[in-house]
């Protein structure tokens, strides 16, 4: 019966690890043809705390049941025990042959004899091989293991590695994410503040110029035919603008008296007021020449008769009959020595003012008093015309309801007359005028329409009236036609002429972005500037703004 054949096989270790990552290690050894036992799959997870997320690290260990103690070696009896069927067969096959061939059983034992010693070379270098697999085998499991334990402990340093890195990495990009967050904001604010700049300046920034431009004086005249028609056909011939009007005659007479200056020395005097007080239960009357005596008898006269009441009292001037500088006295009191001696106390007399020494004079016309009398009178007259004329034009303007202007016109010559003559012993004279005067009434609002009409036309072009007065037009009476009752009237008039707008002066996209040496320069440069000044907002820039409407330009008015 033959023996059942044992097959052994060759001890194979097969390991792997495998990462959930995307990275897999393996360690293979050397594939052998054997049969395959049943694989136990092994899984460890190994936690690494190197973040705040934990990391799972999942190994898989597949390895081979493989019985090395249950290896038995084959020795040649057994092969031969189970291999002895087939040679007794072989055997009795060789023999049959060799007797029908011619071949004996040497032949037959040398193959078998051949044949056991390639069998039991095979088995030896079955044998051999099979110790070289076991060693190599216990060798690789060690290798195995320590590839295993080398190779998870190589994961988990390669995680902690990548766990610091991408610490690390994370750190390293927080810090660059923080520096260029930095770097943004101060970029961000460096362009708000200079957009903030850039608004104000545009915003804020603003000049003004006071320009005092060169102006000329345009004067001219006109002649005005005044009538009460003016709305009448004008011949081409006569220059004279119509202006309605009216003509009034005006008669002044005036009577006034007037002082005499001449004077002429005749003596000496004593002047001075005495006060006559009457202390009796009657009154008491004085004659002219009544003598009064200072305390020191210094005789004095009174110039007047009075009659005092009784318990009264009455003023009166004195005199002497020689006057003298001692006779000049201070306030005293005077008896009065024509009186009854009992009524002297009771009736007497007292100054209150010093007494005036003076040399005696006696007045008389002079020359010069008629001829000062004269020119006083006729300009009484000019200011009661005036106030006449004032008088008559509230009149006409109250009726029509238009302004009027006015000229006069005197007609003949003025009469005076005095009742004095020069050297006339008087004090005063009285003096007396008469005279004539033609009045012209026109309308105001015409005459000035006319006179700036004309100062328009003389004009040149790019420049305009500054300072037309209507009040300073000056106008005179040339003549007066009593045949068709008109009036001609030289009106006379002037005005300032100026460039008409400050683009005239200076154009502003000149003055663009200019410091304040260049504008200096540029406006005294320019003809029609008189004089200018700068003024810059705010302050401290001293440089024109770059947009046009944030100059500005003021003309101004000379006062000089």
């Amino acid at each position: 019966m033959p023996a059942s054949k044992k097959t052994k096989s060759v001890p194979k270790k097969t390991s792997s690890i495998r990462k959930t990552t995307s990275k897999k290690v393996e360690t293979k050894a050397p594939k052998k043809v054997a049969p395959k036992k049943e694989k136990t799959s092994i899984r460890r997870t190994v936690a690494t705390p190197s973040s705040s997320k934990a990391k799972a690290i999942i190994v898989d260990v597949i390895e081979d049941d493989v019985d090395f103690n249950e290896v038995e070696e084959n020795s040649l009896e057994d092969f031969l025990d189970s291999s002895l069927p087939n040679f007794e067969s072989r055997k009795n096959k060789n023999e049959k042959i060799e007797s029908e061939g011619g071949r004996g059983f040497e032949s037959f034992s040398s193959l078998v004899t051949e044949d056991l010693d390639s069998q039991k070379r095979f088995f030896k270098e079955l044998r051999d091989e099979t110790k070289v697999n076991l060693k190599v085998g216990e060798e690789l499991e060690s290798q195995n293991q320590g590839i295993q334990d080398k190779g998870v402990q190589d994961l988990l340093d390669l995680f902690e590695d990548e766990d610091s890195n991408h610490k690390k990495n994370k750190k390293n990009h927080n810090s660059r994410r923080l520096n260029l967050y930095t770097k943004f904001v101060w970029k961000f604010l460096l362009i708000v503040v200079l957009l903030v700049v850039f608004v104000g300046y545009f915003s804020f920034s603003k000049l003004t110029i006071d320009i005092v431009p060169r102006n000329e004086t345009l004067s001219e005249s006109l002649l005005l035919k005044v009538s009460s028609d003016s709305g009448g056909i004008r011949l081409l011939s006569d220059p004279r603008e119509n202006v309605s009007g009216v003509n009034k005659e005006i008669k002044i007479s005036l009577s006034r008296d007037f002082s005499t200056s001449g004077e002429e020395f005749v003596g000496d005097d004593i002047s001075g007021r005495v006060k006559i007080i009457n202390n009796y239960n009657r009154s008491q009357s004085l004659v002219a020449t009544t003598r009064l005596l200072s305390p020191d008898n210094k005789l004095y006269r009174i110039q007047e008769a009075v009659n005092v009441p009784a318990g009264g009292e009455v003023w009166v001037n004195i005199y002497v009959e020689k006057p003298s500088r001692d006779l000049a006295i201070s306030p005293t009191t005077f008896t009065i020595p024509g009186l009854w001696v009992g009524l002297q106390d009771m009736i007497y007399a007292k100054s209150e003012d010093n007494f005036v020494f003076e040399q005696k004079k006696e007045k008389y016309v002079r020359t010069s008093d008629l001829a000062a009398a004269e020119q006083e009178i006729e300009n009484s007259l000019l200011q009661e015309l005036l106030v006449r004329i004032e008088a008559e034009k509230k009149k006409l303007e109250l009726d029509s309801g238009k302004k009027f202007s006015y000229v006069y016109l005197q007609e003949g010559e003025t009469v005076i007359t005095t009742d004095a003559q020069a050297e006339d012993k008087k004090e005063t004279f009285n003096v007396k005028a008469d005279v004539n005067f033609r009045v012209i009434f026109f309308s105001k609002e015409e005459s000035e329409k006319l006179a700036y009409g004309k100062l328009n036309l003389l004009i040149p072009s790019g420049k305009e009236l500054m300072d037309f007065n209507p009040d300073n037009i000056i106008y005179s009476l040339e003549s007066f036609n009593a045949d068709d009752n008109t009036a001609t009237i030289k009106s006379t008039f002037s005005a300032k002429m100026i460039l008409k707008a400050e683009g005239e002066v200076v154009q502003k996209e000149s003055l663009l972005h200019l410091n304040a040496e260049q504008l200096t320069s540029y406006l005294s440069a320019q003809p029609e500037i008189k004089s200018f000044s700068l003024k810059f907002h705010p302050g401290f820039v001293k440089t024109a703004p770059r947009l046009v409407d944030r100059i500005k330009i003021n003309l101004v008015e000379d006062n000089n």
